[in-house]
């Protein structure tokens, strides 16, 4: 629609701006990666509490990322007893400053596969500076409190999916509102957020201020890149015409006998969804390639595997065609590769 094109070749240059404005120190490569404290892992019999937001603003990893994630819910369930609704939530719309830059890729009929309908272990925060955004901040923040007042001991891990934005209204709304009872010190101590892509899109798209706040006001974990293996994080991207390709989307496909509680289908329409939604969109040169072409992009969810603690789990090891993806599905799912 040429009436649009102005709107979006100032967006597109917004993007290029804000990244190249950035200190030098910000910037990613594969090997980048902050200090790792010895943080413990998530732990469901402590009553910990696992956050996973998306800003689907415009990358369709987020989109894989989702199928993944609810791969690793089920298999806490199944695994440890995780109970989904006071210890699982998931938020769509957590973005920053590229509310600006990027449209938004709706996902809320992938998110209603994988996870049930919305607002039960997920939230739709899209569009922000409205009642959706407020009533999510307020929905997540009370499950924030709940975890860390029922408990001494019980900590709140976000994986952090794109910008932080939506996790400093939330530490505003339980410092303000809600008033909790615990100090600046407590609450750094047992809330953690973990963020992969360091310097770069997520980071450089967040407001500045927000997410120097939530880098002071919490334990913020950075790991190196889940876009590429051999940096000391699984590298959960597969490029189309990878060799093991077809046979790692088929057993993701095949996972009929899993699923969340409450979700709306299997792990293996919630995959399905996720491949058919993710290909489907792309925005001028915003397009993930890998995806793009028919490849497996869940890169964010290594956040996740870093918060379980399997990271360094022996089948990320052994890497096929340069990816650890197989590794991911041997360990969350029992894949066996060739």
């Amino acid at each position: 629609m040429p009436a649009r094109r102005p709107t979006v070749v100032v967006g597109a240059l917004l993007v290029v701006a804000s990244i190249a404005a950035l200190p030098a120190c910000w910037w990613s490569d594969p090997d980048s990666g902050g200090p790792d404290p010895d943080l413990g892992t998530f732990d469901v019999a402590r009553g910990d509490l696992l956050l996973a937001h998306y800003d689907n603003r415009p990358d369709t990893d987020d989109i894989h990322s989702q199928a993944a994630t609810a791969t690793m819910v089920a298999w806490l369930e199944e695994k440890e007893g995780l109970n989904v609704d006071d210890q699982f939530h998931a938020v769509l719309g957590a973005y920053g400053i590229n509310q600006f830059t990027a449209p938004f890729v709706d996902s809320s009929a992938v998110m209603e596969i994988c996870f049930g309908p919305e607002g039960d272990a997920w939230s739709m925060a899209h569009p922000r500076h409205s009642q959706p955004w407020q009533e999510s901040v307020a929905e997540v923040s009370e499950k924030v409190h709940a975890t860390l007042t029922r408990s001494p001991d019980s900590k709140v891990w976000i994986l952090e999916g794109g910008q932080s934005d939506f996790t400093h209204e939330v530490y505003g709304r339980l410092t303000g509102d809600l008033d909790i009872p615990l100090s600046r010190d407590e609450l750094r101590e047992r809330i953690v957020v973990i963020q992969h892509n360091a310097g770069f899109y997520n980071e450089a798209l967040a407001s500045p201020s927000r997410l120097v706040s939530v880098r002071e006001n919490t334990t913020y974990v950075v790991m190196p890149n889940g876009n590429f293996s051999g940096n000391g994080s699984p590298g959960l991207k597969l490029e189309a015409g990878s060799p093991s390709l077809d046979r790692v989307k088929a057993h993701a496909s095949s996972l009929s006998g899993r699923n969340v509680s409450g979700a709306g289908g299997a792990l293996d329409a919630c995959w399905e969804a996720a491949f058919a939604r993710a290909r489907a969109k792309k925005w001028m040169f915003l397009i993930n390639p890998t995806i793009h072409e028919g490849g497996l992009d869940f890169s964010d969810a290594v956040a996740g595997v870093r918060a379980l603690g399997l990271d360094d789990d022996p089948a990320f090891d052994v890497p096929q065609d340069g990816s650890d993806v197989a590794g991911f599905f041997e360990v969350f799912t029992g894949y066996r590769r060739e």
